[in-house]
């Protein structure tokens, strides 16, 4: 789910100059975040892992005219 998201990101702003409107905005929140944790097992293994963040989901909005 987050990386169809991401990429839908990238595709997004890749593509704004091909838009038939005069001028598009785009706009929205990135909200993640990174957590470390350590020994998270008997072998005292480390993890790292890219999440949502604590307050909303990312939100991407587009605004034409």
């Amino acid at each position: 789910m987050k990386h169809k998201i991401l990429v839908g990101l990238v595709a997004a702003l890749a593509s704004t100059g091909a838009l038939a409107q005069s001028s598009v905005t785009i706009y929205g929140v990135l909200d993640t975040a990174i957590r470390y944790t350590t020994n998270n097992d008997a072998a005292g293994d480390h993890k790292v892992v890219l999440g949502e963040g604590i307050f909303q989901g990312p939100r991407l909005g587009f605004k034409g005219n």
